[in-house]
């Protein structure tokens, strides 16, 4: 019996990094050229940025020229924080995992990746996570489940973890935030790095062979400093432990035959001794081009739900999809800090992001809705119906577009209260989505001659809901307190606005009904029982929620060793609005009443300790 060995390989990554630092007191120049593998890439370029992480302090050794820091430092929550360096990254790095495999991997209380283009469902203790790109929301209320395809891993410093809600970030961050935190200039002089890799899921077979190439470019002076990186990638197909390619994900997308390009640009200026301007671009595209869909059956058995014969739904070859899926990510930072007001540091953030999401075509049935206007009209015959119900069915591409506009100002005061060394952080934060979403038909005779490998649009097109605006307006304070040395804790509150305006729009099954019913098909037929279906709208139409939200965390150092921590924290969203509406019918009211917000309490606590080589935590949540 011939074995098949599954081999997720990075052949190698050729890193070569030429830096010239000049020391201010002396002139003297050095420059240092290493040659590395993944494990250790750019251990000379950004070593000086890598956070220290100990158990006893729990401090995040930040790049000030960043602009990237939290309004409050993730480190400096009581006990229940994780930052992970970029050599912990690196290590993971290998072949071509992405940044939801990687994190999956590091992240103990983060659910399984799913090994897709999607993170759909991927959770902190159950509950939503607010992923942020240095330091700005990633996530909004219409989630494309693609946050974590948004940077290539080559390219990230660090990732900062706090599970439970905090009141410095709101609405969305039920379950936790992770912070992913992209590169920036550390020291002075001129930065140049080379990145080239391959990889391979199967014995470099062609099907399975992909490559990264990357370039940086960076420079720093006293004044004005700046970082440039881009990196290029594709993906071959994945094959099982037999040798068996793997069907694609049809629902949420995968990373197969896919070539994505990420770039990475941050500029920075200090204006004077105590402010800086920084601006941080990233830009991201990823899209699928492969020759390969899944066995839906003959006669396309899947959309008929057959019980006697299910299609394999494995690999074959022979797909042709006119529009393939694909993400496309910009998002620009522009932050102001000032670390002397009034003895206070000031940090004002303004921030852009535009997110176009294509998904994989499929099948839409509507028979139950489509035999309940027959049935009203008086057709009650099984046979005559099942026959008539077999042509309620389209084939459609979803295509989402998602526009954000936010702005957040925070202060930190450094104080005392009674004595004790006291952290103030406070602030407000604005936030503006736009959101829409259109489904593009596919001609269904093609579709359903090639048993779903062929998909080409027909020009029609349907709504995935109304467009939707929503905005989130937000103020809070929070203080972080040494009771002892040992001690300590932190305790905040929020208040958190939400509002939310929806266009009016004719939902998707109002429009497949018109068009069944008008159909050539059974025009006829449905004339003769007295069906002139018009399609219903559904009016503009508003939400308006608040809440305050409270925090409270602590944490006690026993031995050196050994800390032991609790935490309570609340959450505040809203529902999906847009896809919540997707599927309602004709007269539907959109008020606060009948789209309600989400809010949440969470209780954790746990011991945390490190001895000799082993570092371990122990957490139970509620």
């Amino acid at each position: 019996m011939k074995s098949h060995h599954h081999v997720a390989l990075s052949l190698l990554t050729l890193c070569i990094s030429q830096q010239l630092y000049a020391q201010t007191s002396t002139n003297t120049a050095n420059v240092v050229l290493d040659i590395q593998t993944t494990a250790e890439i750019a251990s000379s370029s950004s070593s000086k940025a890598v956070p220290s992480v100990t158990l006893d302090t729990i401090k995040v050794a930040a790049n000030a020229r960043t602009g990237t820091a939290l309004a409050q430092k993730i480190s400096e929550m009581p006990a229940v924080t994780q930052v992970i360096s970029e050599n912990e990254i690196q290590m993971q790095a290998t072949g071509d995992r992405t940044t939801g495999d990687i994190l999956a991997q590091l992240i103990p209380s983060l659910g399984a990746s799913s090994g897709s283009t999607s993170n759909y469902g991927t959770t902190m203790h159950g509950r939503p996570v607010q992923f942020l790109l240095n330091g700005v929301p990633l996530s909004s209320s219409r989630s494309l489940s693609r946050e974590l395809n948004s940077i290539d891993p080559a390219q990230l410093e660090r990732v900062e973890v706090l599970s439970g809600a905090t009141s410095i970030y709101g609405a969305g961050a039920a379950g936790g935030i992770i912070n992913l935190v992209t590169k920036s200039l550390v020291g002075y002089g001129p930065i140049r790095q080379t990145r080239v890799g391959v990889s391979s899921s199967r014995d470099f077979d062609s099907e399975s062979f992909g490559y990264h190439v990357g370039q940086t470019l960076g420079y720093g002076g006293e004044q004005v400093y700046g970082r440039l990186d881009v990196d290029y990638d594709t993906k071959g197909g994945k094959f099982d432990s037999h040798g068996d390619r793997i069907s694609p994900d049809v629902n949420q997308t995968d990373q197969q035959d896919t070539k994505s390009l990420s770039v990475n640009g941050s500029l920075g200026m200090a204006l004077t001794d105590s402010q800086t301007l920084d601006l941080a671009v990233t830009y991201y595209n990823d899209e699928q081009d492969t020759d390969y869909g899944p066995d839906y059956g003959d006669g396309l058995q899947v959309l008929l739900k057959p019980k006697d014969a299910p299609p394999s739904l494995k690999a074959i070859d022979g797909a042709n999809i006119k529009n393939e899926p694909l993400t496309t990510k910009t998002s620009v930072n522009l932050n102001y800090n000032n670390d002397n007001v009034a003895g206070s540091n000031l940090s004002v953030t303004g921030y852009y992001r535009d997110e176009t999401g294509r998904f994989y075509p499929s099948g839409k049935d509507f028979p139950k809705q489509a035999g309940k206007v027959w049935v009203a009209n008086g057709l009650t015959d099984k046979s005559t119906l099942e026959e008539l119900l077999g042509g309620a069915v389209v084939v459609t591409q979803s295509e989402a577009d998602i526009e954000v506009l936010g702005l957040r100002a925070a202060m930190q005061t450094d104080s005392e209260i009674a004595g004790k060394k006291t952290l103030f952080s406070y602030g407000a934060d604005f936030e503006r989505e736009k959101s829409k979403q259109t489904y593009y038909g596919q001609d269904l005779n093609e579709f359903m001659a090639s048993n779903g490998l062929s998909a080409q649009p027909n020009g029609l097109t349907y709504n995935g809901g109304p467009d939707t605006t929503i905005d989130k307006w937000g103020a809070f304070v929070n203080a972080d307190v040494d009771i002892t040395d040992k001690w300590h804790t932190s305790a905040g509150v929020r208040y958190q606005k939400l509002k939310a305006e929806t266009d009016a729009f004719t939902p998707i099954y109002e429009q497949l009904l018109e068009e069944y019913f008008n159909s050539s098909a059974i025009s006829g037929t449905s004339a003769a029982y007295g069906i002139d279906y018009q399609a219903g709208d559904v009016e503009k139409g508003s939400t308006d929620h608040d809440k305050t939200l409270f925090n409270l965390g602590t944490s006690y150092q026993l031995t050196p060793n050994d800390q032991i921590f609790a935490n309570f924290s609340q959450g505040f969203t809203t529902a999906d609005i847009q896809r919540a509406l997707r599927d309602v019918r004709a007269g539907f009211v959109v008020n606060s009443d009948n789209v309600q917000p989400i809010a949440i309490n969470n209780y954790e606590f746990g011991w945390q300790g490190k001895h000799g080589d082993t570092a371990a935590r122990l957490s139970g949540f509620l």
